[in-house]
Parts: structure tokens; C-alpha cells; sequence
């Protein structure tokens, strides 16, 4: 099967080298059988830059094979496309930076947005999710976007809660790799939680912002309602 993948960034990269590693051909001179659209989004005035992608991937593939959009980008943004062009997914990605090749190789789910959940996806599409051997979870776009910026939205608590415990640590003169080592033994929080103090990235400061963005808009369709 080929693959194109457009956005040259770290995530096509990434992308690129998971999809060489479970056999597929990445960039030939065929027609493509599935397009990515994969250009790193740092914030979402970025997101101009998928935008400008999106026409150069339906131009290429004739509108005829999926399209699947890997960038981050704004919840409601691929219903636009989609209704449009109904072979346009999303597809979530859940890569962490220092591991990233690993995590895309070997995810423990694949989330896919669709314009039609209950319908079954193309069929090269479905054969390329099956070489990743993971479970797939198919819901609107609506919420696998937001299924992507929840899971950011979390992993940025957990460092900022991580940076006050631990700081509350050294003031008490109490060990934190002690103390991280029980709440990555609990169960209800897990050896995978992020427990190591330190800065929250673009990608988790974007998102953050974004759900918040989104949260304003509830408080105030909220207090409308209420006057």
C-alpha cells in the first residue's frame, strides 16, 4: 500500500518512519491509497497551515481515497471538511515527544473521527489500522477532537500537580522520587501517570488553552441562558 503523507514536520516524520516500520510505502510515485495531513500544529492560529494543506491532498488524490487529518486542530474543523468530502477521518494521535516513533508503532488505541461512525471505513484504510494491531474506536469528529485536547488536558494537570507536590516535597525535606514511586503503584493513578516535574510543552499549553477557550464559551451560553 501507498501512503502520502503531507507536512513536513515532526509529526510526518514520525508518522513516516511508524508507517516504513509496519510495511507500508511512504511516498512513491504511485497514486496514493491513503493521504495524511500531518503538519505539527503549535497553537491554533497554526492551524492555518492544515488548511492550506487540506486542498493540495484532495488535488492529489482526485477526491478518491481517505484522507486522514493526524494535526491537532480545533473541535467542529474537520466537520467542515468532511461534509464536503466524506472521505476525510480524523485520526488521534497520542505520540509523547522523546518517545515518539515507539508510541506511534505501538499504540495502545487508534481513535477515528468520522462524518458516519456506524459505517464501516474504507477498506484500505481499515487494512492499514489493522498492521498497528490495536483496538479501534470510532466515534463523530466532534469528539475525537476532543478526545485529543482531554488527553493533553490531562497529562498538563498531572505535570502541574506533579510541580506543586513536589515542591511541597523538598519544603518538608521528604523525598519525591519516594513518593512518586507509590502513586505509580496505585492503581487508580498508575505507573504511566506524569510524576517528574517540569515544564508543560507547546503541544499540552495549546491544548490547555484551547479547552479553556472552550469553557468560556459554556460559562457564557450559560449565563445567557440564565438572564
Amino acid at each position: 500500500m501507498n501512503i502520502d503523507i503531507l507536512g513536513g514536520s515532526h509529526l510526518a516524520d514520525t508518522l513516516r518512519r511508524a508507517a516504513t516500520i509496519r510495511g507500508f510505502t511512504v511516498y512513491s510515485d504511485d497514486p496514493p491509497e491513503l493521504t495524511f495531513v500531518a503538519a505539527d500544529v503549535y497553537d491554533h492560529d497554526a492551524v492555518e497551515v492544515v488548511n492550506v494543506l487540506m486542498p493540495l491532498a484532495l488535488d492529489d488524490t482526485h477526491n478518491k481515497c481517505p484522507i486522514i487529518v493526524l494535526s491537532q486542530v480545533p473541535p467542529g474543523w474537520t466537520r467542515e471538511w468532511g461534509e464536503k468530502h466524506p472521505n476525510i477521518f480524523y485520526q488521534v494521535d497520542t505520540i509523547i515527544m522523546n518517545n515518539a516513533v515507539e508510541r506511534m508503532v505501538h499504540p495502545e488505541q487508534i481513535v477515528v473521527g468520522c462524518l458516519k461512525p456506524a459505517e464501516p471505513l474504507p477498506l484500505d484504510y481499515q487494512e492499514y489500522l489493522l498492521a498497528f494491531e490495536a483496538p479501534v474506536i470510532k466515534m463523530s469528529y466532534e469528539s475525537a477532537e476532543l478526545a485529543k485536547l482531554a488527553i493533553n488536558h490531562f497529562l498538563a494537570v498531572q505535570v502541574e500537580t506533579t510541580n506543586v507536590l513536589s515542591r511541597v516535597a523538598e519544603h518538608i525535606d521528604a523525598d519525591w522520587n519516594d513518593v512518586a514511586r507509590v502513586l505509580h503503584n496505585d492503581k487508580r493513578i498508575g505507573k504511566y501517570a506524569y510524576l517528574r516535574p517540569g515544564e508543560i510543552n507547546q503541544h499540552l499549553k495549546r491544548d490547555v488553552s484551547t479547552i479553556d477557550s472552550l469553557w468560556r464559551k459554556v460559562l457564557g451560553i450559560s449565563e445567557k441562558a440564565r438572564g
